[in-house]
């Protein structure tokens, strides 16, 4: 026995000294192949090697991969770049060790020097990832394909779509995903199809941060009843979602560069009376991210109660035959009395309420609100998107 515990002994400093041996012969050689770049190509050390979304890899492989960085990579002349998420990584090091384990402070060990990078502007980020020429105003018009808020300029269509993206506060990952399926979508719809993007963008949004809630939406059937007091008191989606998104969002504004005169040169307010004169003039027209959740977005998934602005919410108000004004009338009538508010401040009546009831408008005109919740679940889903591929093209429509 104590012949073969000696023999073990060695046997153990034997490898020991072998594998110390070959670290070092693997050091220098990684040196001296630094060494020669530098010579050859006349650069400067340091060199630097990059490792990228070590905190996605198994929990096992990224904590052998910093222990390996640091005892066997620790070379002069050679600096390790770590990109990570710290959070996700410090989980990673507590599934090896145990929950109780200090991950920050073993994590410490490995990093001699820190930086924390800014959230990207979501606007600038999706301009380098995502194909924005797929919803330029030449792109849509050459497959026939309406959308609303519909601009020329595809960068104001992907800022549109980064105003959503920001205020559902998903990550930059996801917000490549969401912009690329948005694309995705729009460049395989049928011909004469239409689509409002905001809507798709929202819904894609809230499927990626609560699949239940997306087919509550989605069903028409969001309702939350909560006690108040003494009673209880029902929450409708338009309520909901001035809470869901952050207060820092509610008044960032959604732009629609459209010409007013190209949709309605006159307005008919009254059947019985004559039309009169559009006043409006064509530029870019904002309107209020909550406020377009609140009366479009809810109102066409069937769940908006109370309204407080003072504008009937999507579809409200359709005439029956004891009715004097159909709701594009109606429009009419509150797009006149708007701009009599605001006839001497231009941007004013390019702003808020006026913008939003134009968007309105357009959904009556042009038959946006025929597009119903199942289509848009399908749009979300990428089914009705992957079944059109090889079908007929729906017939042109002027």
């Amino acid at each position: 026995m104590s012949f073969a515990a000696s023999e073990a002994v060695k046997y153990l400093i034997d490898e020991h000294d072998a594998k110390s041996a070959a670290i070092e012969s693997l050091k220098t050689s990684v040196f001296e192949w630094v060494s020669a770049v530098v010579g050859l190509k006349n650069k400067e050390l340091p060199a630097f090697i990059f490792i990228d979304e070590l905190d996605r890899c198994r929990p096992s492989y990224a904590v052998e991969m910093l222990e390996t960085i640091k005892h066997i990579f620790d070379i002069d002349g050679v600096v390790f770049v770590v990109a990570t998420d710290t959070e996700q990584l410090q989980h990673a090091v507590k599934a090896v060790y145990g929950e109780g384990f200090d991950a920050k402070i073993y994590l410490g060990r490995f990093f001699n020097s820190r930086y924390s990078l800014k959230a990207p502007n979501l606007e600038n980020f999706l301009e380098v990832h995502s194909d924005a020429s797929k919803l330029s105003g030449d792109y849509l018009r050459d497959l026939k394909i309406e959308v609303l808020p519909f601009n020329e300029d595809a960068k104001a269509t992907l800022r549109n779509i980064s105003v959503i993206l920001d205020a559902f506060k998903v990550s930059a990952r996801t917000a490549i995903q969401i912009a690329d399926r948005v694309v995705a979508t729009i460049s395989n719809m049928p011909r004469g199809s239409k689509i409002d993007i905001l809507m798709l963008t929202a819904l894609l949004c809230i499927k990626e941060k609560d699949h239940n809630l997306f087919d509550e939406i989605v069903s028409g059937k969001f309702e939350r009843v909560v006690q108040s007091g003494d009673s209880k008191k029902t929450i409708y989606l338009n309520d909901f979602l001035e809470t869901y998104i952050p207060e820092s969002s509610h008044m960032r504004h959604i732009e629609m560069n459209f010409d007013p005169q190209e949709y309605a040169p006159n307005f008919k307010i009254y059947s019985h009376q004559n039309a009169v004169a559009n006043p409006y003039t064509s530029g870019i027209y904002r309107f209020y991210l909550l406020e377009y959740l609140q009366e479009i977005f809810s109102s066409h998934f069937g769940s908006a109660g109370k309204n407080r602005s003072g504008i009937f919410f999507l579809g409200e108000g359709r005439r029956s035959p004891t009715q004097e004004q159909t709701p594009l009338e109606k429009l009419c009538k509150t797009l006149t009395e708007e701009y009599k508010k605001h006839q001497y401040d231009t941007d004013a009546q390019m702003l808020g309420v006026p913008a939003l009831l134009w968007v309105k408008f357009l959904y009556i005109r042009n038959k946006f609100e025929s597009i119903d919740m199942d289509e848009y679940k399908d749009f979300v889903e990428l089914a009705s998107p992957l079944d059109w591929m090889g079908k007929d093209e729906l017939p042109e429509v002027d």
